[in-house]
């Protein structure tokens, strides 16, 4: 009954809201650009933060007050939010209804809904996130008859649970007028049906039905091989009757007539499976056949989503109106449910009578699982265990279920404890308690008692408290603190006692109350406010009232009401009510008033008469709507009359009001005053003024004289009308800054008139704006483009002409000029969206780059731009087509490293469904560079794209180049690229100094534990996705030099995979190359990266190298993965492994790797280092250094052990690994003589 209450109030909140928005019903006049606008853009933005979702509505028709018709419905959501509707393309809904029984009888109301589709993408997989898990299921107001229904669908595709999905083309949808009964009808051309456990089933779907006050009978389904006839579903019963049912598919039939035999029929049941999967069985009445089935029944079960294993093993039997379930065990990994007894035994005389028992346990380990198995998604961890014994006559039961949770954790918040328990004894059933703890302070906790024969409720109590509501991150929840008790007994028809609700720290989006309370007395059917208050930082709102429901009369009461902001005050001047009854509705009259003015509102409506009476003298609506509006609105003080006479066919309406200090947003937008004088009489609409001035924002002005049937299916009757209006000097930089995000700024004032006249089926008129100072504003603030001036000009007569420039001084203008040969024609819009258009754009721009970069994700684009454009067709079907030429232009990736393209040359064609570019050449790195191909601008956007350059810089960084001959090609749709070609290395060097002294600093727990390696081209889709098929060769050598290592690399590569995931397969050849060790140089004689199929991001190495040390020619073999390879070593004359190892790194043997000796070759290599780093560079474009032919060792004599020796060479001529090569060489000997020389070798082939 809680929930009638609140349902009861909400209604009334509706209903005076409703009368709130009359009071402006000028706004009515202007609905098309002050309602529905802003009311899509909100929607528009909601719908964006929410769920990625991206709306467009290209046209919006309608009287407001009894039709509605939204065209061009357009909507694609972000795949990884919750939002059901996926994609909606090419929808057009039309509503027809009567405003007042909307609001008064709710979905009756709606007297037709027509929608028409292209494509609709549903996805039901999962439900809404963060549930409410207290939320009451809402409860089912069935109408008596439908609303006159017509839908049509190219194709609608469901995605359903357990990657189940339902597609359907060429849907039809139909509920006819309702007559004695109202006829349905959906039909669709093909029906498919995929699941995992069945494949794809397709076939023609049939249905006729019909409705009858919440009764749905089907005469006839037909689809997937099944057929259902005289079938009844009774809705507000929960009844199903199904007189014939025939299900046939490949290797199962079943056949089932007259399902509608009493429980009494005799029959048996027993069956033992083993399954894997999920078993749903539902029995509503027994049919007579089962008595005819074998002991022991053996079926095929379906195989689920779940994927679990279990056991289950169930036998019952029926039999004289007693049921028995013998055994009950069904077991998977989420836990086990264990029945070992339960009995009914039906007394036909007397129901209450009845005898029932069950005995079982049951033990949920893991309730995330469950919960997943049923296809929820309420965040819930940890175990639940419990037993039930419960026995009697159902008047009289004893015995008790208990239910208790461990570890349990819900929306990510520990649940300290959880207890259920329900007693039965005899007549009383004791709820024992419910209880939940959470984290101090949060809790829950219900208890009482219900007497079964009186049917009454004892002391039931609920008291709970939840605090940060935010963070359970449920939809449309403010965040804030909780609080809530209730009492309550009596049977449910006269449930009695006191609701007491309180909500702190309250943080709605945008709106102002922080705090709200209610306390009430529930005494069934009335309902007793005693306090209902809402509190903001600025004042505060206070009720008292009641609600009572007699028959189908409901009242409500408003004792007192006080509302205070800001100092003002406005109080109830004595009681009110709204009745609302089946043939009447009054409202009021309602008088406030106090220091923030005074306010008279009264409503009547009865078969005879509708009136509607509204009277204000300096109004303050702040007081009483401040808590609701966003926090930065206001419609201010308000003066004036409305007074309607809604009945006949000639109503009236008298209009008369001034708004003073209206705000629209921002400190900056206070101070509007706002004043309007309208009459509606003898079908036309007389707006003597319509003026909105600012101190020094401007204004605006208006008047006219319209012909209007407001509340007739045709309101643009026969008649003259005249209408005009004039912007003198308005402000629009706080509203066009908003309006772009922040976007686009104005300085100075915009002017403009528009003029009408002619009729609604011929209207004539001419509208101009100008403004001198618009400006385009860099993304994050900072620097501005502009002013620019805009000019807009529109005319309507025998055609529609348009024109509108925007020029600065810089050389940037854009023109667009246009006609539509079509009347404007307010009767018949269709025919003006027919009408031939034609038109054309043309933009110029010197420096293109001063645009671009305010494009957030568009590449830095400079050069000369020159754009035409030319329309055709219709506003239904635009057509047109495109040349773009852009000279001398550039590009600038903004990628690290990656050179920008220069001396661009580019010229693009389209005609609106491909691209084409004819030339696209430019240069990188000083080499040329060249594009061309096609791109598809319609789905699936099919690409064919060629690029070619030569010896192209592709990066250069600190020591670092790479530059290639690349031939690249990217084909296919969008969602199915393919890169295809060949990229052949031409002039790569790396010479990027290698500190040695980072062995010494490096962490040894940061070291990687992860095997090989792994990278991406692209992460997000489409580009993820792109199959790749590459040869990466190398056409010269890789260069590698730098302080430790001189040598070069030859990839022969295939890149394979796809951009998230690039799988690298063949060789990369590493030819001689010198590695600088403390003991000299290893020379590597070949080695070989190989990557592998099986191991592409681990690549298995073969190196062979030797050394020179201290008269040992020491060789190393290295093989295996690059994570863990096998070094060999191996020496002439023969040494020991550990001591070779010791001799290679160091230049000493290991009985003196502890002395001097190694410290003194460890400094000499280190010194030699230092000295290059200081007297070198590291540019890609440097030869060698002075230093790369410079070697020196120190060391001990082979022969005459203990003698210190001193060597160096330094290269004059020559390579040192091929050719003739010539050495200056000196020495320090075993005898303490300085030895200096000049060696030539040379190198046999």
């Amino acid at each position: 009954m809680v929930g009638k209450s609140s349902r009861g109030r909400l209604r009334l909140a509706r209903r005076a809201v409703l009368f709130l928005v009359l009071v402006l019903p000028s706004i009515w006049l202007l609905r098309g650009y002050m309602i529905a606008p802003p009311l899509i853009s909100w929607l528009r933005a909601d719908l964006a933060q929410r769920y990625g979702a991206q709306l467009t509505v290209e046209q919006v028709h309608g009287s407001y007050l009894m039709d509605l018709e939204l065209r061009g419905v357009n909507l694609v959501a972000d795949a990884e939010t919750g939002f059901p509707v996926k994609s909606l393309s090419g929808a057009e809904l039309r509503l027809e209804y009567s405003l007042w029984d909307l609001f008064f009888h709710g979905i009756e109301g709606v007297r037709a809904l027509t929608l028409n589709l292209e494509e609709l993408t549903l996805d039901l997989s999962r439900t809404e996130e963060d549930p409410d898990p207290a939320a009451e299921p809402a409860s089912l107001d069935l109408p008596e008859w439908l609303p006159r229904i017509e839908i049509t669908a190219g194709s609608v595709d469901l995605a359903l649970p357990g990657g189940r999905s339902v597609a359907l083309r060429r849907l039809e949808a139909r509920a006819d007028e309702p007559t004695d009964v109202q006829a349905l009808v959906l039909e669709a051309e093909k029906i498919r049906v995929d699941a995992p456990e069945t494949g794809a089933l397709e076939s023609p779907l049939h249905v006729r039905g019909s409705w009858l006050a919440g009764r749905l009978a089907i005469e006839r389904i037909e689809a997937l091989e099944t057929r259902i006839r005289n079938a009844e579903v009774d809705l507000t019963s929960g009844e199903i009757r199904v007189e014939e049912l025939t299900l046939s598919s490949e290797g199962l039939e079943l056949e089932a007539k007259g399902l509608n035999v009493p429980l009494a029929s005799a029959g048996s049941l027993a069956f033992f499976a083993d399954l894997k999967g999920e078993l749903a069985v539902e029995v509503v009445r027994v049919p007579p056949m089962l008595r005819e089935l074998p002991e022991g029944f053996a079926g095929a079960l379906i195989e689920t989503f779940a994927g679990q294993e279990g056991l289950l093993r169930f036998e019952a039997s029926i039999e004289d109106g007693r049921a028995l379930v013998r055994e009950a065990h069904a077991e998977t990994r989420s836990g086990h449910l264990t029945v070992s007894e339960c009995r009914f035994e039906l007394d036909a005389q007397d129901f209450l009578a009845s005898r029932f028992a069950l005995v079982g346990d049951i033990d949920l380990p893991n309730l995330a699982e469950i919960v997943q198995l049923f296809g929820g998604v309420l965040p819930i961890e940890g175990s639940l265990a419990g037993r039930a014994d419960v026995s009697g006559p159902l008047e009289s039961l004893l015995g008790a279920i208990e239910l208790e949770g461990s570890d349990l954790s819900i929306y990510e918040r520990p649940v300290r404890h959880f207890e259920a328990k329900v007693n039965f004894d005899g007549d009383v059933i004791d709820l024992g308690s419910l209880e939940v703890q959470l984290e101090e302070p949060n809790f829950l906790k219900v208890s009482g008692r219900y007497r079964v024969k009186e049917g009454l409720f004892e002391e039931v109590r609920l008291d709970g408290q939840v605090t940060r509501l935010e963070e359970l991150r449920i939809p449309d929840v403010p965040g804030g603190d909780l609080l809530v008790s209730a009492v309550l007994e009596g049977s449910l028809g006269a449930l009695r006692g006191n609701v007491q609700l309180d909500a702190g720290n309250l943080a709605f989006r945008n709106r102002a109350i922080t705090d709200a309370s209610l306390s009430a007395r529930l005494e069934w059917p009335r309902i007793d406010i005693e306090k209902l208050r809402f509190d903001d930082p600025l004042g505060a709102i206070e009720a008292v009232g009641q609600a009572e429901w007699t028959g189908e009369t409901q009242r409500f009461e408003l004792a007192s009401l006080r509302a205070t902001r800001e100092g003002s005050e406005l109080l109830l001047d004595r009681p009110a009510s709204v009745v609302l009854g089946p043939n009447k509705v009054d409202v009021g009259p309602f008088e406030l008033s106090g220091s923030a003015g005074s306010a008279t509102v009264g409503y009547h409506e009865d078969p005879l008469a509708r009136g509607l009476s509204v009277h204000l003298d300096g109004f303050d609506s702040q007081v009483l709507l401040g808590p609701w509006l966003p926090v930065d609105w206001s419609a201010g003080r308000l003066d004036g009359r409305l007074v309607a006479d809604l009945m006949g066919e000639n109503p009236i309406i008298d209009l008369d009001l001034t708004a003073k200090g209206v705000r629209l947003g921002g400190d900056s937008t206070a101070g509007w005053v706002v004043h309007g004088v309208l009459r509606l009489s003898e079908g036309r609409l007389v707006l003597e003024t319509l003026k909105a001035d600012h101190p020094e924002h401007g204004g605006l002005q208006g008047q006219g004289d319209l012909p209007l049937a407001l509340f007739e299916e045709e309101p643009f009757p026969e008649g003259a009308l005249q209408l005009r209006l004039e912007l003198a000097q308005l402000q629009l930089a706080t509203l066009a800054s908003r309006l772009t995000g922040g976007a686009v700024d104005v300085e100075g004032p915009v002017t403009g008139r528009a003029e009408f006249s002619g009729t609604w089926a011929n209207v004539m008129g001419r509208v101009s704006l100008s403004h001198p100072g618009v400006y385009l504003v860099r993304e994050g603030g900072g620097s501005r483009f502009g002013p620019a001036h805009l000019d807009v000009l529109l005319e309507a007569g025998d055609r529609i002409t348009a024109r509108v420039s925007l020029q600065d001084e810089e050389g940037f203008e854009i023109k667009v000029e246009g006609s539509l040969l079509a009347r404007l024609d307010v009767q018949d819009i269709e025919g003006v969206l027919d009408g031939a258009l034609a038109g054309n754009l043309i933009l110029d721009a010197d420096a293109i780059e001063e645009y671009t970069y305010r494009l957030k994700g568009f590449p830095r684009l400079r050069g000369a731009a020159h754009l035409e454009a030319g329309i055709t067709g219709s506003l239904r079907e635009v057509r047109w087509n495109a040349d773009l030429h852009l000279h001398d232009g550039g590009v600038a990736l903004g990628v690290d490293g990656v050179p920008p393209v220069t001396g661009l040359e580019m010229h693009l064609r389209t005609d609106g469904e491909q691209l084409e570019i004819v030339q696209a050449q430019g240069e990188m790195g000083g080499a040329p560079l060249r594009l061309q191909g096609t791109v598809g601008l319609q789905k699936p956007h099919e690409l064919d794209l060629e690029a070619t350059g030569e010896d192209v810089l592709l990066r250069r960084l600190d020591g670092l180049k790479l530059r290639a001959d690349a031939q690249l090609a990217l084909n296919g749709p969008l969602e199915g690229l393919r890169a295809t070609g060949t990229v052949a290395l031409t002039d790569c060097s790396f010479v990027r100094r290698y500190n040695p002294m980072t062995v010494l600093q490096r962490d040894r727990g940061s070291l990687s534990s992860s095997r090989g390696f792994s990278f991406s081209i692209a992460e997000a889709p489409p580009w993820s996705e792109v199959d790749l098929d590459i040869e990466i060769r190398s056409k010269d050598p890789f260069q590698l030099k730098n302080n430790i290592i001189n040598g070069s690399l030859r990839p022969e590569l295939h890149l394979v995979g796809s951009c998230a995931v690039p799988v690298l397969q063949g060789n990369v050849y590493l030819d001689p190359t010198r590695v600088v060790l403390p003991s000299g140089t290893l020379n590597v004689r070949a080695g070989t990266f190989n990557f592998s199929e099986a191991d592409f991001n681990l690549p298995r190495l073969q190196i062979a190298a030797e050394a020179f040390v201290r008269g040992y020619r020491i060789d190393v073999q290295v093989s295996g993965p690059l994570d863990d390879p096998d070094v060999f070593l191996s020496s002439i004359p023969p040494l020991a492994n550990e001591d070779l190892l010791v001799l290679l790194l160091t230049g000493q043997f290991l009985e003196s790797v502890a002395g001097s000796d190694t410290a003194r070759t460890v400094g000499l290599f280190l010194a030699k280092d230092l000295m290059q780093h200081w007297f070198a560079n590291e540019s890609t474009e440097e030869g060698e250094s002075a230093f790369d032919r410079l070697e020196i060792w120190y060391g001990v004599d082979p022969i005459r052990t203990g003698v210190e020796t001193y060597n160096a060479t330094f290269r004059l001529f020559g390579d040192s690994d091929v050719g003739p090569t010539q050495f200056l060489v000196g020495e320090q000997d075993a005898y303490g003589e300085i030895n200096l020389g000049y060696r030539f070798m040379f190198r046999l082939r």
